[in-house]
């Protein structure tokens, strides 16, 4: 039914638009009146290696609704339905029922909107906040991914680029021969000291980001995927809030059996200063005897993050 309903609106938009050219008179109403808005979404990368998706990757496979407004009425939020493409690198958003529609109502009209992700939150707005849980191990909870998107849309082109607010980590623990005696129960991965809780601002292109409002850092517990990437031994996934770095002794720990191994993140070693709102952070580590060597890669699927490799002994 539903894909029946956006089918139908599909082909009342596409009828209607040739009702009324720009070569006629500015305003011209639409013949039905008005038509209900379907927009197209994109901004989300697909993620290069499905077999190791997480809840929260960079494509449209597990958001099913997106919240709406049109900053120039008083109608307030609207909910809209998420059709992905086959391959989950754009969506179709349809409003959920005629109590969730906004409406053209003219052919030449133009509409300011801003859409986020999830929908039980109120719009994501300067001098927001928000937080991330720590315990991940589980999987990451679906309305802690913030997406937003915001532009002016027409009849005629109704598309919305979105973006990740927050940052993404991978750890990916690659195979070894010291690992071959472990199994994935013996070995435990934590990132210490990393910010959870930030505020909404203008970044320098005045564009919304997320960024740490100075809370402490703590503990965050990875969530293990259930397949690892190619030629890993696990892959690690955490949602964290963008912040600074470089200072305050933010490690990446992996205990293996009760041994622990531990590796700071540093400018040094990352290339970089920031974990940065919208981008994807992927450590590749190899655990042996000796110690750690951890390279760090440039993300595939959302933002391109930082780039750079490093090692470390143990301490």
């Amino acid at each position: 039914m539903r894909k029946m309903r956006h089918i139908l609106y599909s082909l009342l938009a596409a009828s209607l638009m040739t009702a009324c050219t720009q070569d006629e008179h500015t305003g011209c109403s639409l013949p039905e009146g008005r038509v209900p808005m379907v927009l197209n979404a994109g901004g989300l990368q697909v993620t290069a290696t499905p077999d190791t998706r997480g809840i929260f990757d960079g494509d449209w496979s597990d958001v099913t609704q997106i919240a709406v407004t049109e900053t120039s009425t008083d109608e307030g939020k609207k909910t809209y339905t998420v059709t992905p493409a086959a391959d989950y690198s754009t969506a179709e958003l349809a409003p959920e029922d005629e109590a969730n529609t906004i409406w053209w109502n003219y052919n030449d009209e133009k509409k300011n909107i801003i859409a986020w992700h999830p929908v039980d939150k109120e719009m994501p707005q300067v001098g927001g906040s928000w937080t991330v849980t720590a315990d991940q191990r589980d999987g990451i909870p679906v309305d802690e991914d913030l997406l937003y998107a915001s532009g002016q849309v027409t009849l005629q082109n109704p598309y919305l680029t979105f973006r990740h607010l927050l940052s993404k980590v991978v750890i990916n623990i690659r195979q070894s021969d010291y690992l071959q005696n472990y199994s994935l129960t013996d070995v435990e991965v934590t990132m210490d000291n990393i910010c959870l809780d930030g505020k909404l601002e203008l970044g320098i292109y005045e564009e919304l980001i997320l960024n740490n409002d100075g809370v402490t850092g703590t503990i965050v517990h990875p969530h293990r995927c259930d397949q690892a990437a190619s030629g890993c031994f696990a892959t690690y996934e955490a949602l964290v809030m963008p912040q600074t770095v470089t200072m305050d002794n933010r490690n990446i720990i992996i205990q293996v059996d009760g041994v622990q191994y531990v590796w700071e993140i540093s400018l040094q070693t990352i290339g970089n200063t920031s974990f940065d709102s919208g981008c994807q952070y992927t450590f590749n580590i190899t655990v042996d005897a000796k110690g750690l060597d951890v390279q760090v890669s440039e993300s595939s699927t959302w933002t391109n993050g930082n780039g750079g490799s490093g090692s470390v002994a143990l301490p």
